[in-house]
């Protein structure tokens, strides 16, 4: 996950429980754009996560995935936690749009917010789908929201 993360020129900025929360253009902006980046970055972790859901599935019979939720805007970093544990991270609208996106996101799924989809070249949107608006605590209007849907979801019949 990490070197997904650090190729599309991203850095880990927080793990907590089976999350990562990374950040891309926190010390300038990436080329081609932050959300570009990062949905750059998802679609590689989901690729690298592969060989470890098969082995688990084989060894355990436990079938896993992992979904990812991306969204661009801006972030305070901010050092948080009682004094024994306090942890430099980052807060604000943006954080919690992509925490949310990432809960929603199903195996194999990378979620994103229309501020990343206007970042996407006409190359990288041909296996996007739009999905209905999504709707956050907190926040006044709903969330105009993409897919980069699982590969086996892509050729699945519709119900």
């Amino acid at each position: 996950i990490g070197d997904a993360i650090g190729h599309a020129g991203g850095q880990i900025q927080n793990l907590a429980g089976d999350a990562v929360m990374a950040v891309f253009g926190l010390e300038e902006p990436t080329p081609g754009g932050d959300g570009r980046a990062a949905v750059e970055s998802g679609r590689r972790m989901i690729a690298a996560f592969q060989a470890v859901g098969d082995r688990w599935e084989q060894l355990h019979g436990v079938t896993t995935g992992i979904g990812v939720g991306v969204h661009v805007g801006a972030v305070m970093e901010s050092d948080l936690g009682p004094p024994t544990l306090r942890r430099p991270t980052l807060v604000g609208d943006t954080v919690n749009v992509a925490a949310r996106l990432c809960h929603r996101a199903r195996a194999g799924e990378v979620l994103f917010s229309s501020e990343v989809a206007t970042q996407l070249g006409d190359g990288e949107r041909q296996d996007i789908i739009a999905l209905p608006n999504f709707s956050l605590r907190g926040r006044a209007a709903p969330v105009r929201i993409y897919c980069v849907p699982a590969p086996e979801r892509l050729d699945a019949p519709l119900p």
